[in-house]
């Protein structure tokens, strides 16, 4: 009976730390909005840590009511490798699993965007896709979705980056959109040109979506246990 008591009030906890640490990533996404700074800013990984790291605050001081009273008694040595724990192998397991930090970012036009993760190499010297490369792409968003705003539709568009009407000395690459993305791409790049990597004109917001990566589990729950096995040794 105890064993179970346990347990519920442990998945409770955990279910109420993860619909905090939604709302505070949110938070932060909204802020970043707000301010328009979008995944094309330099340094938005750091950002992001920071961003993480205030979320996972949050989330481990509602999990264990008990650091609460801790950080009134001078913080002792072991909630602190519990904290530091936690947030080591979230961000560890966020990065594993194809997250990424500037996931927390609005996404730049003509950059690759916050959903992106594989591309296509443009292998012909035409600007329209081959076949075999629209397969591709179509396959792309199916498993990861639009790469600026993260939706899923029925076929992708095959979006250039660097955008085929800007000048570059690289090779260009193939990721998956949307329509709405691409017609929106379209007016930003047609009034921007290549003033627009400077613009925080070409920032899509896209709709928070809850990622199965981004799931905040209670790590340093064992740590604890394994912490209180080895000082009864």
């Amino acid at each position: 009976m105890e064993t179970s008591f346990i347990i519920i009030n442990i998945v409770k906890e955990i279910t109420f730390s993860n619909v905090l640490y939604h709302i505070s990533l949110y938070f932060w996404y909204r802020m970043f909005c707000f301010l328009k700074i979008g995944n094309n800013i330099p340094g938005s990984n750091i950002l992001g840590f920071i961003a993480l790291l205030f979320s996972n605050t949050l989330a481990y001081l509602v999990y264990n009511n008990e650091v609460i009273k801790a950080f009134i008694l001078r913080y002792p040595l072991n909630l602190h490798m519990c904290f530091l724990t936690t947030l080591v192998i979230s961000t560890i397991y966020t990065s594993v699993c194809q997250g990424q930090l500037s996931d927390l970012f609005p996404s730049h036009i003509a950059l690759p965007g916050t959903f992106a993760r594989e591309f296509v190499v443009v292998d012909n010297m035409g600007k329209l896709p081959s076949p075999s490369m629209r397969k591709k792409i179509n396959a792309l968003g199916a498993q990861y979705g639009c790469h600026h705003c993260g939706q899923f539709t029925d076929s992708y568009i095959c979006d250039h980056i660097p955008p085929s009407c800007l000048p570059t000395t690289t090779l260009r690459r193939l990721y998956p959109q949307c329509v709405k993305c691409s017609s929106f791409q379209g007016g930003i790049l047609s009034n921007w040109g290549k003033d627009v990597f400077t613009s925080n004109k070409g920032l899509i917001c896209y709709s928070w979506k809850v990622r199965w990566y981004l799931v905040w589990l209670p790590y340093a729950l064992l740590f604890e246990y394994v912490f209180q096995c080895s000082t009864n040794f």
